[in-house]
């Protein structure tokens, strides 16, 4: 992975270095995000549909929101390290301010260059994704409602694979529709491939604004009554 070197020569406080990462991690999951919902978005368009294409719409909409905060607070955490290397010595005043934009643009670029961005960001390509590339095994052989038994458990990323598979060749609506409900952002980056225990932990020090949006997602997915309850414990 390329850094820019002006933030890499000087060393900086650990805790600075790894606050940066973490909001570079939270950005790029965010956009990839982003570029999932536009893309069923589309999909809801083409297929008419009025109501998910205003849901998908308006939880687009707060993600762009969530990445616009997301770039402020990497410049002050990218100032923050470039701060604490000229401190030990490693980066002048002049070059701190270019190291802090050259990180910006280089962090937007490399979420733009995500895989399967460029898929989803335009014409979903389904007819290029195999059978044996979707998260639902012997997907083909299986009726309707057993699939939308399965989609509830898919990632963010595997329930648009399925949307682009899936409007490719069956095309059923019903799938469609599930989809384009199941899609948008996580409560928090990787929350989807969290156990109940793990989610709850978390849980345990969530701000209100957190908490119910781990209410409004789970209920929509997985609706684990163990990660409910403990969402509305912290919530009330």
């Amino acid at each position: 992975m390329f850094v820019p070197g002006a933030v890499l020569r000087g060393q900086g406080k650990a805790t600075e270095e790894q606050l940066l990462k973490n909001v570079e991690d939270e950005y790029a999951v965010t956009a990839f995000a982003v570029a999932v919902c536009r893309a069923a978005e589309r999909i809801a368009r083409e297929a008419q549909d009025a109501a998910s294409t205003e849901l998908l719409g308006s939880v687009r909409s707060d993600g762009e929101e969530v990445l616009e905060e997301l770039g402020g607070s990497l410049e002050q955490r990218a100032e923050a390290a470039v701060v604490a290397a000229e401190t030990a010595g490693g980066v002048g005043a002049a070059g701190a301010a270019q190291a802090v934009r050259d990180w910006s643009n280089w962090l937007r670029e490399t979420a733009e260059r995500m895989p399967g961005v460029d898929r989803l960001q335009g014409v979903p390509e389904g007819a290029l994704i195999t059978e044996g590339e979707l998260p639902i095994p012997d997907y083909r052989s299986l009726g309707t409602r057993l699939i939308l038994d399965r989609l509830p458990y898919l990632s963010q990323r595997d329930l648009a694979t399925v949307g682009a598979y899936e409007r490719s060749h069956a095309a059923r609506p019903a799938v469609l529709s599930r989809v384009a409900g199941l899609l948008g952002p996580e409560p928090w980056p990787g929350y989807d491939i969290m156990n109940a225990g793990e989610i709850r932990k978390r849980l345990g020090d969530a701000e209100d604004s957190l908490t119910r949006r781990v209410l409004e997602y789970e209920r929509r997915h997985q609706a684990r009554s163990t990660v409910l309850a403990a969402a509305e414990r912290v919530h009330i």
